[in-house]
């Protein structure tokens, strides 16, 4: 403020001829509106916008952060574009990301597989244990899936308890091992007293499943109806399903 007040003084003795007590008049103005704006945001702080004891000593300079809500920015940011219910990835997320994230890996020649996961009859637990319970289950296995995915994974939840994963630069039989592995851990997950959890996996790799999003994911779509049709609880990549395997019944949880 002083030098603001010193420049604003300059240019305006060199118009006016303003006298030296313009300068120290404005001076004094600016510093005790300084003064009350201090005082007044001190008392905001503390009466609004009290925070949890902390053994943290503060800096002067955190000030900034406090008065720009810099914490709660912070929060919001982490939390756009997660599934309220599992912190997973949304539905949202998938549509801007992963179209990206195709056609780079693609571009670059690196394959990319599109894994789509549904967990076997679903409405029957909220039938027999109730709607909070299934909560609990779903949370549980988003929990295990987020923890084994690899870093560079994309794990969304794509809606109801159907997941799809996006897995850059594994070649298609590493990607059927690695949802083979998921498939495992959903049955191991903890997800409540009589609870158990079993996954149909569908998967498609690019560019040999497709050049595309879409066309990769409607393959994997695809092979996730033809796993749920030979039984569920399995993973069909490019290979076909034996004919022995599939069972009379078609109805699809």
């Amino acid at each position: 403020l002083t030098f603001d007040q010193i420049g604003f003084y300059l240019a305006l003795r060199g118009l006016t001829g303003a006298p030296v007590e313009v300068l120290i008049g404005g001076w004094v103005a600016k510093m005790a509106a300084a003064a009350i704006f201090s005082v007044l945001t001190g008392v905001y702080l503390a009466v609004f916008e009290k925070e949890p004891l902390s053994h943290e000593a503060k800096r002067l300079r955190d000030v900034f952060d406090v008065l720009t809500y810099r914490q709660r920015y912070e929060a919001l940011l982490a939390s756009a574009g997660r599934d309220g219910l599992t912190g997973l990835l949304d539905r949202g997320r998938f549509e801007t990301e992963a179209p990206r994230r195709v056609k780079q890996a693609l571009s670059s020649g690196r394959p990319i597989s599109v894994v789509m996961l549904d967990v076997d009859h679903f409405k029957s637990i909220n039938d027999r244990f109730g709607h909070t319970a299934g909560d609990e289950a779903l949370r549980a296995l988003a929990r295990g899936l987020d923890a084994a995915v690899r870093e560079d994974d994309l794990l969304f939840r794509f809606g109801g308890e159907e997941f799809v994963m996006l897995c850059e630069g594994l070649k298609h039989e590493d990607a059927v091992r690695f949802a083979e592995r998921l498939r495992k851990l959903a049955k191991a997950t903890d997800a409540g007293p009589d609870i158990e959890l079993k996954l149909s996996i569908g998967l498609a790799t690019g560019p040999t499943d497709g050049g595309d999003l879409p066309t990769l994911l409607a393959c994997a779509d695809q092979r996730l109806y033809r796993a749920k049709k030979a039984g569920r609880d399995r993973v069909v990549g490019q290979r076909d399903v034996p004919p022995a395997a599939m069972t009379a019944n078609p109805a699809l949880a």
